[in-house]
């Protein structure tokens, strides 16, 4: 939403270049650029959900690139008719038996044993420091400085997702799980118990902590509340 892009860049919008304005050029950008990390969102794949945040459907003035494009709709690949049909193809791709196959290795990279550690960076999958930090990390940061330039870098930057699987994570046909595949401290942001030698990577968590009388926050930020609709205020 246009909302948030300008609570990011300070009540203005991006320059033209770094906008999302083409899928041909966002793809390339991912193939190329290191720094460049994005993921589809959720919308990508739901038709029913709408297309609108493929379309400019304010009217909204947001420039032109240096190669002379004038931002407005998002591009879409030839072979989409229509932003409805891009995303009622994606869907078609995602549920393909391709897909289906190799999502595992992705839960491995997002939520999984190679998101953190020594196997994170085999998969050059490791990110800064700050990216890794939890509540409980945040407490135990010395200052009251660090934390708030933390919580910005998490703001800015993002942070990774909570380590849910500490083992490969299986094929859909494979039913067989063992009870130690679900890391037993989702939600703490910690390693897996048998990759104690992880602990020089990533130089900022502390694993010693006691949290059993502390309760875990799953985010560093609270979500921004929906504002209650007017039947609902009358319930409350």
């Amino acid at each position: 939403m246009p909302e948030h892009m300008l609570c990011l860049q300070n009540g203005k919008f991006d320059t033209s270049d770094r906008l999302f304005y083409s899928m041909d050029h966002c793809f390339n950008c991912l193939l190329t650029n290191p720094a460049d990390i994005k993921e589809s969102i959720p919308e990508f794949y739901d038709p029913i959900a709408g297309s609108d945040f493929l379309i400019n459907t304010r009217g909204l003035q947001l420039g032109t690139t240096q190669t002379s494009i004038h931002v407005n709709d998002v591009i879409l690949p030839p072979w989409a008719k229509s932003p409805k049909d891009f995303l009622k193809k994606n869907r078609r791709a995602l549920e393909s038996e391709y897909c289906t196959k190799t999502l595992p290795r992705w839960i491995d990279l997002i939520f999984g044993a190679k998101s953190r550690g020594i196997r994170a960076k085999e998969s050059m999958n490791l990110f800064h420091s700050s990216a890794y930090l939890c509540p409980t990390d945040l407490e135990s940061l010395p200052t009251s400085q660090e934390r708030i330039q933390a919580e910005l870098q998490a703001t800015e930057f993002g942070i990774v997702p909570d380590l849910l699987f500490c083992e490969e994570h299986p094929s859909k046909n494979d039913l067989e799980l063992l009870d130690s595949f679900v890391e037993a401290s989702i939600g703490r942001g910690h390693h897996c118990e048998d990759e104690t030698t992880t602990t020089n990577i990533i130089t900022t968590m502390n694993e010693e902590q006691d949290t059993s009388t502390q309760k875990e926050q799953w985010e560093i930020l609270q979500t921004p509340k929906t504002p209650a609709t007017r039947e609902e205020s009358l319930e409350a």
